[in-house]
């Protein structure tokens, strides 16, 4: 079954915040305010991304959702100590900073979107795997640390 990568999803949500923006303009915040904030949560999500992607090299494992088997390791430092799916924040964080740039509430309906497909069609999946590959040692990650934060 053809899944879109995780990136290609953020960009679709984005591309839909906009969309539905020019369709029903809201506004609600000074450009100038909505650009600072909005520019703040991007780089906040860069941030968040390019700290999972240097543990999970750190602790030589992939960084693929689509080959779980490939998984080294249960990383659990860093931010993996806060969040099991820093990559999907971030990406939920680079939708929300769509949402505030353009100022437009409508916009939370799509990060909420975006929210449940990834939580249902991507990370449901790669934890049914990493639980058949790890068994109690990810079952025990999951009671300390939460899925998204």
């Amino acid at each position: 079954m053809f899944r879109l990568p995780p990136p290609v999803k953020t960009l679709i949500a984005i591309g839909a915040i906009y969309a539905l923006d020019l369709g029903v303009p809201f506004g609600i915040l000074p450009t100038e305010i909505a650009l600072s904030v909005a520019v703040l949560f991007a780089v906040l999500g860069l941030c968040v991304m390019l700290s999972a992607v240097i543990q999970f090299r750190m602790h030589q494992t992939t960084v693929n959702p689509y080959t779980p088997e490939r998984t080294a390791s249960i990383v659990t430092s860093g931010i993996f100590a806060y969040s099991r799916n820093p990559m999907y924040l971030g990406m939920a964080l680079l939708v929300f900073a769509g949402v505030v740039y353009v100022a437009n509430p409508i916009g939370l309906v799509v990060l909420a979107a975006f929210i449940v497909n990834m939580s249902a069609g991507q990370i449901k999946i790669e934890e049914r795997a990493l639980r058949e590959q790890f068994g109690a040692a990810f079952d025990n990650y999951c009671l300390t640390v939460r899925r998204w934060i």
